[in-house]
């Protein structure tokens, strides 16, 4: 009895497992409200981006963004706050068609472990044929803010009032540099907002998805503005989005492949295997009983019928 109740409690947990790897795998039918899993090192989105000026295509380019591990960092006003990041590292190569011009941008935006953005840091170099500049910024934030609050639903709002500093070093070939440090740094007051306005299908390079779409208004500082980003869980990011300031549209991103890998569900599907391994050795090892059972019930039968012809005798 007690080996039937342990066989049955095994079948239980193996069916639980089982249904949290179905549950864990990227949606299809159903969107899912929640990241399809955590961040993974070597996760790699890339995307065309194409400029407009006045709706005329200004420039176009190639955007990779790719998970390149986890990191401490210090961030906040004055940098007094430690964090444990996700280092998500996006490169973009863009070339202007008006001013001749072609520009590199490496941007490291780190997210800790609840995904929130903790701090950014940019390296800017911009070439024309008689000049060329250099940025190094890093965006400091007097608290930490979520691009995207999880779960998502349609209709869910968030916000968040905002104080941005930038800490930046310029340098020009003519020799002109520009430094700003927390001696002068000012503060950059403005409110991030989030609203889910509906799930809907968006055609990208990479494919036809399921996403949210997400109305981000004031993600950038500097001018009014607001991004229409169509989130999927399956692909763990953005697969389009469309970047307006002053009611114009400035920019939009285009998925053309990804690569991300679900250490949850690989996890959750060795444990399965672990517990199937598991249960088959113990119903082996109860085979085996049953047929030492069976042996000593017959040599039992065997010396009773011995004894009891014997016994005639």
């Amino acid at each position: 009895m007690r080996r039937r109740v342990l066989l049955a409690a095994g079948v239980m947990v193996t069916v639980l497992l089982l249904t949290a790897v179905i549950a864990s795998a990227p949606p299809s039918a159903a969107i899912s409200g929640t990241p399809a899993d955590k961040p993974a090192k070597g996760d790699t989105w890339k995307y065309n981006i194409t400029y407009y000026c006045e709706g005329v295509i200004a420039g176009i380019g190639n955007v990779t963004t790719n998970v390149a591990g986890t990191v401490d960092i210090k961030a906040g006003v004055n940098e007094t706050e430690e964090y444990h990041c996700y280092n998500y590292t996006t490169t973009m190569e863009i070339t202007s068609s008006i001013v001749n011009a072609n520009m590199t941008q490496i941007m490291h935006t780190y997210y800790s472990m609840d995904g929130s953005v903790t701090a950014m840091h940019v390296h800017v170099e911009t070439k024309t044929p008689t000049d060329t500049g250099i940025t190094e910024a890093w965006l400091h934030f007097n608290d930490t803010w979520k691009m995207f609050d999880f779960p998502l639903e349609e209709g869910k709002t968030w916000s968040k009032n905002l104080s941005a500093y930038i800490i930046e070093w310029i340098w020009y070939s003519d020799g002109t540099n520009v430094t700003y440090d927390w001696n002068n740094a000012t503060p950059i007051n403005y409110t991030f907002t989030g609203e889910v306005i509906n799930v809907t299908e968006v055609n990208t390079g990479a494919g036809t998805f399921e996403c949210w779409l997400v109305n981000l208004t004031n993600p950038e500082a500097f001018v009014s503005s607001y991004s229409l980003m169509w989130y999927s869980p399956e692909v763990k990011n953005v697969v389009y989005r469309e970047n307006y300031a002053g009611g114009e549209l400035v920019d939009t991103w285009n998925l053309t492949s990804y690569s991300v890998s679900y250490p949850t569900q690989e996890m959750i599907q060795t444990l399965t295997l672990l517990t199937l391994w598991s249960m088959q050795q113990q119903q082996q090892q109860t085979n085996v009983m049953i047929m030492v059972g069976v042996g000593v019930a017959v040599v039992v039968v065997v010396a009773g019928v011995a004894v009891y012809y014997l016994r005639r005798w």
